[in-house]
């Protein structure tokens, strides 16, 4: 398992990361504007190329205002309503404020399914990945102020059964964030071999319990590279901005010292060539029977099994 020990080639300079962070802003300097939010739904050249390369985006302004309050009103409900995917932690050596994170409620928390199926957030993905895209699933991520617990280094697909690169995922905070808060990247690590996931709670990667997937063996798969830090990128980000990046960009979460919570919502997309996959661990969110497909299908060629919203640009 030393794929992503590779990362090493894809290093860039400080100087080449400095280079393209102009590449990382749509629109130039300029946020959207907010009285058309439309046209925060499609990426430029320029940006859909850095999405390519890098791995990931930012859109300044993307998200209208309402939709942020809708979204912090649903957050509310959730945590006093948590579903049964819902997760509570608290670093037992430092303890301080405490983690929550809780997925797959959209079909029963209004203001989620109301954001999904309304608001720009699925044309953007759509633009990104092609011109279409099927919605996955929404994931909520709070960390109250003084939460010392750190999100460690991993990329987000080989916890899906999904196989595919036109992937992403939609990193929306609802607070203001500084940089020593803000999502963590490692610019093209996309274009590694996929690695282990790893247990949020204590950062131990995942226990296989097969010793294959559809694709291969257990070799098909690489531990987390340790991530040097002159190579990560971050960005200090306000309600509304966007990170949209590849769901194999390798990221992490720092603690949140900030004197407010942390609260972000996080929506998953993929687009043509993404299809059912198996993998050697217990897949999260799991498959629904409902889908009624087999492994290898394509999600785009049976979308009615399982009424996923589908948007295009």
């Amino acid at each position: 398992r030393t794929g992503c020990s590779t990362v090493m080639a894809l290093r860039s300079s400080g100087a080449r990361v400095l280079q393209r962070l102009q590449h990382y802003f749509p629109y130039g300097a300029k946020a959207c504007n907010k009285s058309v939010p439309r046209t925060c739904s499609t990426l430029s050249e320029s940006q859909q190329a850095a999405f390519e390369q890098d791995g990931f985006v930012v859109l300044r302004g993307a998200i209208e205002p309402k939709w942020i309050e809708d979204l912090k009103a649903g957050i509310s409900y959730n945590i006093n309503n948590p579903g049964p995917h819902a997760e509570f932690l608290v670093d037992p050596v430092n303890g301080g404020g405490a983690y929550f994170g809780d997925y797959l409620n959209w079909k029963r928390i209004a203001n989620y399914n109301n954001f999904i199926q309304s608001s720009n957030i699925g044309e953007m993905a759509a633009s990104a990945l092609g011109g279409r895209a099927l919605f996955y699933h929404e994931h909520v991520l709070v960390k109250e102020p003084g939460t010392f617990k750190t999100t460690p280094w991993h990329h987000d697909q080989p916890y899906y059964p999904i196989d595919g690169q036109q992937v992403c995922s939609i990193w929306l905070p609802l607070d203001e964030v500084d940089e020593a808060t803000s999502l963590q990247l490692l610019p093209g690590s996309h274009k590694l071999k996929m690695c282990i996931p790893r247990h949020f709670s204590t950062a131990q990667n995942y226990q296989a319990q097969s010793t294959e997937d559809d694709s291969g063996s257990l070799d098909t798969f690489a531990d987390v590279p340790e991530v040097p830090e002159k190579d990560i990128v971050t960005f200090s980000m306000q309600p509304g901005d966007v990170l949209l990046f590849h769901m194999r960009t390798l990221h992490a979460a720092p603690a949140n010292r900030l004197k407010h919570s942390r609260r972000v919502f996080v929506t998953r997309w993929f687009s043509s060539d993404a299809r059912l996959a198996t993998r050697p661990w217990q897949v999260s969110p799991p498959v629904d029977p409902s889908w009624n497909m087999a492994v290898g299908e394509r999600f785009f060629d049976c979308k009615a099994k399982h009424g996923m919203p589908c948007f295009a640009t």
